[in-house]
């Protein structure tokens, strides 16, 4: 008798696996300095720039010092420059430091709404935002995009705990950031009806009409929004040559293979399940992420998004959060065959479609083979590793899942650098900056030259953007600066071809810069009448 019971203990003892949750739970804060050094360090090698308003919206913070109202707008993103203005005070480094930090405390928030939820292996969740391919690349970056994941997670997290009040404020505060948020604001609305809070209905208005009278102040329109979303709509950037797909085809590149796979079974996670049940757990966070994602795939059919990605990239905690029920429905043995046909058919997809190198926008032809190769290693761990403890079980496929998603993203990054490009607009910054030219009024098109030349306050008075009609007042000694991307731009409001000043007496050619690769090519004109 007293072997048998020893062995019955001796069983219990091998069979216990360690809850990493209260391992992690006492300490996981300090994900947010340790995160913010990381992003901040790898800003210092990547030192080019996913796109060129990444210089655009720094100087917009810093324009804010000298002409508040320059920060009102659809595109300079009003409520997140207001939090960026006294970073940039810091300089450009210390602007790229507060980002680090906005990532980071998304990364952390992610954890407490997966803890909210009462979803096990929320440290998982959030570590597999912070290891997201673009979310990482995009980390230390002036673009608005995180920032807006951080308040949709507040607006779900207040909404969890019942603060709906505190809910709809923070929703229309993200409307001065986004307004195509202005559709969930609407079904937040019926939600708040549904539930009698009707000054929760309220506090959604409260940041559109300070935004909306801010706007009317600075414009002296009245309409300032509506006119504001108006005119964006009106621009059509080519999105919809890339097909209705286009964000279904990248977003393996854009959240990661491990990530995706994930995320697929925590959004399809319903097959097989409670359907009603599973969707009234998780009613907000479906219609979150999916609206979103579909409001950008939308703005590309009408040709106002051109496909860029990092549009998704507010809803990169949702699909963690996602990602994270995924991990925690494998431990239902009849979820079983839902999971191998959902990896079945992404495994087909990715080796028969997305098997290939991008550019940061579209599918390339060049074949790369990581992405089937991590989803194939993740599937074959969920099949060989011993489902005799479900815990066990469970931590083991976390840790191989944040190794595979870790040496995912570190084949596949590459820091950016400067392109040849910005290096002939680093020359041009200079130019500016010469005793001949310094004090003179300068007319641009490209307003990196103001980025790299350091151009700000009081001296960015003399700066003006070339189109016809400035060109017209400019007076006698200004230097003109044309350059062969932006310089020609009608869609922009730049409408000056080269020719005007090329082929006329009124203007003396002083200096001209090429790039490397001779695609870009600047010219600085002297007014002389």
């Amino acid at each position: 008798m007293a072997k048998t019971s020893t062995q019955k203990v001796s069983s219990k003892t091998e069979t216990k696996a360690p809850d990493l949750d209260k391992i992690f739970e006492k300490y996981f804060w300090l994900i947010i300095p340790i995160l913010a050094v990381i992003y901040f360090i790898v800003s210092k090698s990547s030192t080019g720039f996913y796109q060129d308003d990444e210089m655009g919206h720094y100087l917009n913070m810093r324009d804010f010092w000298t002409h508040p109202g320059a920060i009102l707008g659809n595109w300079p993103k009003t409520g997140y420059k207001l939090v960026m203005v006294i970073p940039s005070l810091m300089g450009y480094q210390g602007v790229l430091f507060f980002n680090s930090l906005i990532a980071s405390v998304t990364v952390f928030m992610t954890y407490v709404l997966l803890k909210e939820y009462k979803i096990k292996y929320a440290f998982f969740g959030a570590l597999l935002l912070a290891l997201q391919p673009l979310y990482f690349d995009l980390s230390f970056r002036s673009y608005a995009e995180i920032f807006s994941g951080l308040l949709l997670i507040f607006v779900i997290y207040f909404y969890k705990k019942d603060k709906l009040f505190l809910s709809g404020l923070i929703l229309g505060y993200l409307f001065t950031v986004r307004q195509e948020v202005a559709l969930l604001g609407l079904i937040l609305a019926v939600m708040f009806v549904m539930r009698k809070n009707y000054l929760a209905i309220i506090s959604l208005g409260i940041f559109p009409l300070l935004y909306m009278f801010a706007g009317y102040l600075q414009s002296g329109d009245i309409m300032f929004i509506i006119n504001e979303m108006k005119n964006v709509g009106e621009m059509d950037f080519g999105g919809a040559n890339r097909g209705a797909l286009h964000y279904f085809k990248v977003y393996i590149f854009i959240i990661g293979p491990i990530c995706l796979a994930l995320f697929l079974s925590g959004y399809l996670g319903f097959i097989g399940k409670n359907t009603k049940e599973y969707f009234k757990r998780f009613d907000l966070i479906y219609i979150v992420f999916t609206l979103m994602f579909l409001v950008p795939v939308a703005l590309m059919l009408k040709g106002v998004n051109p496909g860029t990605w990092r549009y998704l990239i507010p809803v990169s905690p949702l699909a963690a959060f996602f990602a994270t029920v995924g991990l925690n429905n494998l431990a239902d043995a009849k979820f079983k065959s839902v999971f191998m046909g959902i990896i079945g058919v992404l495994a087909l997809l990715t080796l028969g479609f997305l098997s290939h190198t991008s550019n940061g926008l579209d599918v390339q032809d060049p074949s790369e083979f990581t992405k089937i190769l991590c989803i194939t290693l993740f599937f074959v761990a969920t099949l060989v590793i011993s489902r005799g403890n479900i815990q066990k079980y469970l931590n083991t496929i976390a840790i191989v899942s944040l190794i595979l998603a870790a040496g995912y993203l570190f084949m596949n990054y590459e820091p950016r650098k400067l392109n040849p490009e910005n290096e002939a607009i680093i020359k041009i910054g200079e130019y500016v900056n010469t005793p001949e030219i310094k004090d003179k009024n300068v007319y641009y098109t490209n307003s990196n030259i103001l980025f790299f030349g350091d151009v700000f306050g009081e001296r960015g008075k003399k700066f003006q953007t070339l189109n016809m009609e400035n060109l017209s007042k400019s007076p006698k000694g200004s230097i003109i600066i044309w350059d062969t991307h932006y310089g020609y731009r009608p869609e922009y409001k730049k409408d000056v071809k080269l020719d005007v000043l090329k082929d006329s007496t009124n203007y003396k050619l002083l200096n001209q810069f090429m790039s490397t690769d001779r695609k870009f090519a600047a010219y600085a004109f002297e007014k002389l009448n």
